[in-house]
């Protein structure tokens, strides 16, 4: 798992590093049982100029490719924000995943247990319909 904390235009802070590890150890144990590579990024950006921080995390996996961008006044707030915002987008995409390979499983066309081929599974014939087949014979009931 490859985490990264970038502080853009502010001096690297120990205790926001600590603090923004804390918060997202919500998110690194959702995706411990992921297959990696896994990325996260998470961008701090405060504003000199304005009372409006900038926080954005980044989350990229084999099955997620997530951004969530938050701005206010708070820097621990919107910090808070947007790691319970991406938590909450990662339920949700997890469980679109999970129904929709429950709903691929339950078609006839996803399920080819015989011999590598696709479509309808073939009709099982009983024993006296696979011999007239085999014969050629053609057995008409009047």
């Amino acid at each position: 798992m490859d985490k990264n904390i970038t502080f853009r235009r502010m001096q690297h802070s120990a205790e926001m590093e600590a603090y923004a590890n804390k918060q997202l150890e919500k998110v690194v144990k959702f995706l411990e049982k992921e297959r990696p590579p896994i990325y996260i990024d998470l961008v701090l950006e405060p504003s000199k100029v304005h009372a409006c921080h900038v926080v954005t995390l980044k989350v990229k996996t084999p099955h997620f490719d997530l951004i969530s961008t938050y701005e206010g006044n708070k820097f621990y707030d919107v910090l808070d924000r947007v790691i319970d915002v991406m938590h909450a987008d990662l339920l949700k995409k997890k469980e679109e995943l999970n129904d929709k390979m429950k709903k691929e499983g339950r078609r006839e066309s996803a399920k080819c247990w015989w011999e590598g081929q696709e479509g309808v599974p073939p009709k099982h014939l009983d024993p006296v319909e696979e011999a007239e087949k085999e014969e050629g014979f053609e057995f008409d009931e009047d």
